[in-house]
């Protein structure tokens, strides 16, 4: 189907997405295929925030980013409520 990219093929280019390193054609590709695939949409996303993530930790910016506290918030909360 036009020549996308398989799921394999995304996760060894997503440093050059994340990056900005594809031409026109392989982020247009790409994308195509993170329109319909969850799971590398999802790696993807995961991908830019760790990227952003490092730099501001390299940067300076210690303080965890506050989606970061939100789950860790959610996911201490459904811990304790197991208990």
């Amino acid at each position: 189907m036009f020549g996308l990219p398989n799921c394999k093929q995304v996760t060894e280019m997503s440093s050059q997405l994340v990056d900005h390193n594809l031409t026109r054609s392989q982020k247009f590709k790409l994308k195509l295929h993170l329109f319909v695939c969850d799971s590398c949409r999802a790696y993807i996303e995961k991908m830019r925030f760790t990227k952003t993530t490092l730099h501001n930790w390299v940067s300076g910016n210690r303080q965890i980013p506050e989606s970061l506290a939100i789950k860790l918030e959610e996911n201490f909360a459904q811990e304790h409520q197991k208990k």
